[in-house]
C-alpha cells in the first residue's frame, strides 16, 4: 500500500555526497538526509529506497538502506546516509530520483516524495580505448549497440559497424579491418544466428588474429563452442541469452579485466538468476 500525502513527517535537509552530484559511472556516492517529525505521534522509519531513471529493459536497480529511526513529534532525524555506486544501467548525464520511505506510525505504510533533485553521470574515462564488437548483422545488432552503450558508460568505446555510416569506403576492405587494428580487442557475440551462419564473425577473427588483439568470446547458454575459436582464447559463457543485465554485467567484468591490464586471466563464471543470468569475473 502507497500512503496518500500528507505524509507525517518532512525532507528537512538534503545533499549528496560529492557535493556537486556529479558522479562518473562505477563510482561510489551517497544521499544524506534529515527527516523532521511533522504530526503528533511518533513514527519509525525502517527503510529508505532511491528510485532512479534506469535503462530499458534493465532490472531496476533501487539503492537503500535498512535502519531504525523512531521520531517523537517535531523531533528531527540523525543524518541518514543511503549509499550508492553509479551503476551502469542508470541512465547518463542528468538523472533525476524519487525517494521513497517505509515506517510506521500506526500501521506500516509506505511513501514517495520527489525532492526534485538530482545526479550527473558521466563517462569514467575518456572513450579512447576501444573494443570491436562482433556480432551477427541484423539479428544481433541491438546486442552490440547495447554492449557499445555500456562501454561508452565505463569509460571505453564499443565500435558497431552498423553506426558507422562514412560513405564511400569500403566495410570489409577498409572499415572493419582498420577498426579491429584500432581496437585492443574484439568482442564476439556468439548466438544462434552467428552459429548459424558464422562466416562474418570467423572472418573478423582472423582479422582480429592478423593484428594480434585480443579475442574475447561471450557464449550464450547451451551452445557449442565455435570450432574456430583456439582454446587459449579467452571466453565468457553466461546463463540465459544475452539480455541487457548480462551484458551490463559483461561491461563490468571487461572494465575489471581492462583496469588490471591482463585479459589472459579473465573467466567468467555463470551465475542463475531469475532475469535471465549474469555473468561473474573470476
Amino acid at each position: 500500500m502507497i500512503a496518500p500525502m500528507p505524509v507525517p513527517f518532512r525532507i528537512e535537509t538534503l545533499w549528496t555526497e560529492p557535493r556537486n552530484a556529479t558522479v562518473p559511472f562505477m563510482h561510489r556516492c551517497d544521499v544524506r538526509m534529515q527527516i523532521r517529525n511533522t504530526c503528533g505521534r511518533n513514527i519509525h522509519i525502517s527503510k529508505v529506497r532511491l528510485h532512479f531513471q534506469c535503462e530499458r529493459r534493465v532490472t531496476k536497480i533501487r539503492p537503500s538502506i535498512a535502519l531504525q529511526e523512531f521520531l517523537h513529534p517535531r523531533q528531527l532525524s540523525s543524518t541518514i546516509i543511503v549509499p550508492l555506486l553509479a551503476d551502469l544501467g542508470f541512465k547518463s548525464f542528468t538523472n533525476s530520483y524519487v525517494i521513497e520511505f517505509e515506517f510506521h506510525d500506526t500501521i506500516k505504510k509506505k511513501c514517495r516524495i520527489d525532492p526534485h533533485r538530482y545526479f550527473v553521470f558521466s563517462p569514467c574515462g575518456d572513450n579512447r580505448h576501444q573494443f570491436f564488437i562482433s556480432h551477427k548483422d541484423p539479428q544481433d545488432t541491438l546486442r552490440a549497440k547495447v554492449l557499445a552503450d555500456y562501454l561508452f558508460k565505463a569509460g571505453l568505446k564499443g565500435y558497431v559497424a552498423a553506426d558507422d555510416r562514412r560513405l564511400g569506403v569500403d566495410v570489409w576492405d577498409t572499415k572493419i579491418p582498420n577498426e579491429i587494428k584500432a581496437s585492443i580487442g574484439t568482442i564476439f557475440l556468439w548466438t544462434n544466428s552467428a552459429k548459424a551462419d558464422p562466416a562474418s564473425l570467423y572472418r573478423e577473427l582472423e582479422l582480429t588474429y592478423k593484428y594480434r588483439r585480443r579475442p574475447i568470446l561471450v557464449m550464450a547458454e547451451g551452445l557449442p563452442r565455435p570450432r574456430k575459436f583456439p582454446r587459449s582464447a579467452e571466453y565468457m559463457p553466461i546463463t540465459g541469452t544475452l539480455t541487457p543485465d548480462v551484458l551490463r554485467e559483461l561491461t563490468f567484468a571487461v572494465h575489471a579485466a581492462y583496469s588490471r591490464g591482463d585479459y589472459s586471466g579473465l573467466r567468467i563464471r555463470p551465475v542463475a538468476t531469475s532475469r535471465g543470468g549474469r555473468v561473474r569475473a573470476k
